[in-house]
C-alpha cells in the first residue's frame, strides 16, 4: 500500500503483543459479538478505552452517525490529536465505521484495522477506503484513510462459520482472477477451508496491493479492475440480501459468461475459470432466494445508483481477456440487463 502501512499476522493475540506505540489515547471499537470470542479477548482486554458496536450495515447509516460521533468524542476527550489512534476489530462495517471515524476525529487521527472475517482480512481491510450508507444505497459516504497497520490473527479467523469461510472465497477468487498465474492454480487447487485460506492469505493482499498502489484514490481508474465481478453482484446483493462474497462469486460467473459471448475471452479459458466457480454451488443462479425474482427495472435503477455509473446510461463494467488480463470499458446500462436475462439472472 505505502510504507506508512505494514501488515502484522498472528497465529494468536496474546496481551504483550500490542505494540507499545498503541496505548495512550487509544480508543478501541469493536463488535459485540467478538466478546464471545475467546481468540479476541486477549486482544480487547489490552484496551482501556472501548466502544463497542453492532456489527452489520446498520452500524454505516449516515442518519446514525451523529450520535456515534458525540459518543467518540468524549471517550477520547483530553488526549493529544497525535496519540489517538483508532483500533476497529470486526468485519467489513466495523472496518468501514471505524475507518470514517479515524479519517474525520479532529481531522484525522491513526487507524489500524483489525478484520475478523476473511472477507475483509481478503479484500476490505487493505483499499483505505472508508464508508457509511444514505439514501438506501451502500458505501455513497466515505473517505480514503489508509490503516497504519493492519492485523491478521489466524485463531480468530477460524472460528468464522463455514458459510461465511466458503463466501469469501468469492472476494479471494476474484482477485486470482485479474492476476492470473501462481495465485489463480493455488486457489484453483487447494481445499476449500480455512487453514489454505490463512496460507493464501499473503499472497491474496499483496495481490490486491499491487493495483491498488497504482491508484489509491481512484484517480485514473486503474483501481476500478478491482470492481470484476462488482457490477452485477452489488445489485444481486442489494435485491436478495446476498453475502458480499457469494454476491461476487455470482457476479464473476456473468463476468466470465459475458467476456466469452463478447469473444474477449476463449471458450477453454472461460470453461477453465467457470470450472473453479463451479465448486461453489452458492455462486449460481440456482441458489438465489425464491420469491423476489429480479426484474429488468429494478436491476436498472440499481445499475443506475453504481458509483462506478459514468452518466449517458453507461457504468464501468470489468472484462476478462484471459485470466491476468482484464479489460475495462463503459457499457450501456441497458446491455447489461439484457444480457443478465440471457443468462438467467432475471
Amino acid at each position: 500500500m505505502t510504507a506508512s502501512t505494514s501488515l502484522r499476522f498472528w497465529d494468536e493475540f496474546r496481551r504483550d503483543d500490542v505494540p507499545s506505540e498503541i496505548g495512550l489515547g487509544t480508543l478501541l471499537i469493536y463488535d459485540t459479538a467478538l466478546d464471545q470470542s475467546p481468540s479476541f479477548v486477549a486482544l480487547r482486554d489490552a484496551f482501556e478505552t472501548r466502544y463497542p458496536v453492532t456489527g452489520g450495515e446498520g452500524l454505516k447509516e449516515l442518519a446514525a452517525f451523529p450520535t456515534h460521533a458525540e459518543n467518540i468524542l468524549a471517550l477520547v476527550a483530553g488526549s493529544p490529536r497525535s496519540n489517538i489512534t483508532i483500533v476497529a476489530a470486526g468485519g467489513g462495517s466495523v472496518g468501514d465505521f471505524g475507518g470514517f471515524v479515524a479519517s474525520v476525529l479532529l481531522r484525522g487521527v491513526a487507524f489500524v484495522n483489525v478484520p475478523t472475517t476473511w472477507l475483509a482480512a481478503i479484500d476490505s481491510a487493505h483499499g483505505g477506503k472508508t464508508a457509511l450508507n444514505a439514501g438506501g444505497f451502500k458505501n455513497q459516504i466515505g473517505t480514503f484513510h489508509l490503516a497504519k497497520e493492519v492485523w491478521a490473527c489466524k485463531a480468530l479467523l477460524e472460528e468464522v462459520p463455514e458459510a461465511e469461510t466458503r463466501a469469501a472465497y468469492g472476494e479471494l477468487i476474484k482477485v486470482a482472477m485479474l492476476t492470473g498465474g501462481e495465485l489463480l492454480a493455488e486457489v484453483s487447487s487447494s481445499d476449500i477451508d480455512a487453514g489454505r485460506l490463512w496460507a493464501l492469505l499473503p499472497s491474496a493482499i499483496a495481490a490486491k496491493l499491487d493495483i491498488v498502489t497504482v491508484d489509491q484514490r481512484e484517480e485514473t481508474g486503474h483501481r476500478q479492475l478491482l470492481n470484476l465481478g462488482h457490477t452485477l453482484g452489488h445489485a444481486l446483493e442489494s435485491h436478495f440480501g446476498l453475502a458480499h462474497g457469494v454476491a461476487v462469486g455470482c457476479g464473476l460467473r456473468f463476468s466470465v459468461a459475458w467476456s466469452n459471448a463478447r469473444n474477449y475471452l476463449d471458450a477453454a479459458e472461460a470453461e477453465r475459470l467457470l470450472s473453479l466457480l463451479d465448486r461453489f454451488p452458492e455462486f449460481g443462479q440456482q441458489a438465489l432466494p425464491k420469491g423476489q425474482p429480479l426484474s429488468r427495472s429494478r436491476l436498472t435503477e440499481l445499475l443506475s445508483r453504481d458509483k462506478k455509473a459514468r452518466g449517458s446510461g453507461r457504468v464501468a463494467f470489468v472484462f476478462l481477456e484471459t485470466a491476468g488480463t482484464p479489460r475495462l470499458e463503459a457499457v450501456v446500462i441497458e446491455d447489461i440487463v439484457d444480457e443478465a436475462q440471457r443468462q438467467g439472472w432475471l
